[in-house]
């Protein structure tokens, strides 16, 4: 299966390592992943290259820039044959929400919320 990981950049953060352990531990059980961000760089990016995880920029340039980013993702998403995207944050689940459908592959969304008051969902 040829699953794909898509995150906003792979600087330090809760989420991008949460992806990079993800990753590493797919890829070491032979798993086809890579990995898909918004912009380009990263301490993270080595740790995946080295791990044998390619990664793929949408070289986003900023807060607007919505359909270049979306149309490369969508052509990423078809050379590469995503069966699966797993995407980490707002702005990366809706693009890999018209990238999925548009490439008839299953999504997940991976919605986090570290500033959020728990007791509210009990």
């Amino acid at each position: 299966m040829k699953i794909a990981l898509a995150t906003r950049s792979l600087t330090r953060g809760g989420v991008q390592v949460q992806l990079v352990t993800l990753a590493r531990h797919l890829r070491s059980r032979g798993e086809d992943v890579c990995v898909v961000v918004l912009y380009a760089g990263g301490v993270l990016q080595g740790v995946l290259e080295s791990a044998g995880v390619p990664v793929h920029c949408l070289h986003k340039r900023g807060r607007w820039d919505i359909f270049g980013p979306l149309r490369r993702y969508s052509s990423i998403a078809g050379r590469e044959r995503f069966e699966l995207i797993y995407s980490f944050l707002p702005v990366e689940n809706l693009l890999s929400l018209v990238v999925a459908r548009r490439r008839r592959c299953a999504l997940v969304w991976g919605l986090r919320g570290a500033s959020q008051d728990l007791g509210q969902h009990a």
